[in-house]
């Protein structure tokens, strides 16, 4: 089974998907993910995050605004889970390798963390998530939270899994 998993933040891990979470107070984890987290990390899944974060190339956020608010994640999960977290902070003009659905970000993760299409997963709520994962050659997990339902109906077809929530992802681990 899949011993890296690379999951997308907003509208994944936290409520957030239709908007820009910049401040610490707005980030709120969605239903069962914390036991799903646990779960998962304590079965020797390595985590990871992977997330588009163009507020801070608009000037709405700043990189120790983001850090502020993944350490307020890591709290709200009872500790740091995971691995790593990487970020795009450009926005769409920027023109640049990692925001998705670019692999930037995947490509990254894989080569410091030996990440194979055989052992990696990437989850998310996001069409330019599945793409990103597509072309970086990873299975995808589609998770209907977030834009998730709505992206249901474009790509459920396609993609490996899916799960209403992030606890669906422990099916997968049975």
């Amino acid at each position: 089974m899949y011993q890296h998993i690379i999951f997308d933040r907003d509208g994944t891990i936290n409520d957030g998907s239709h908007y820009y979470v910049t401040k610490v107070e707005e980030i709120t984890l969605l239903p069962k993910v914390k036991d799903t987290l646990t779960a998962l990390n304590n079965k020797g899944v390595k985590l990871y995050i992977f997330t588009q974060q163009s507020c801070i190339g608009k000037g709405e956020l700043t990189e120790e605004g983001l850090a502020n608010i993944h350490n307020k994640m890591h709290e709200l999960l009872g500790g740091d889970l995971f691995v790593d977290v990487v970020h795009c902070p450009h926005t769409e003009a920027d023109a640049c390798a990692c925001r998705k659905p670019k692999t930037g970000m995947l490509d990254i993760l894989a080569k410091k963390y030996q990440m194979t299409a055989e052992n990696t997963l990437v989850v998310g709520d996001a069409e330019r998530d599945y793409l990103a994962a597509k072309e970086k050659g990873f299975d995808f997990c589609l998770v209907k939270t977030g834009k998730g339902q709505d992206t249901a109906n474009k790509i459920a077809q396609e993609v490996r899994f899916v799960t209403d929530d992030l606890e669906g992802l422990l099916d997968i681990y049975k």
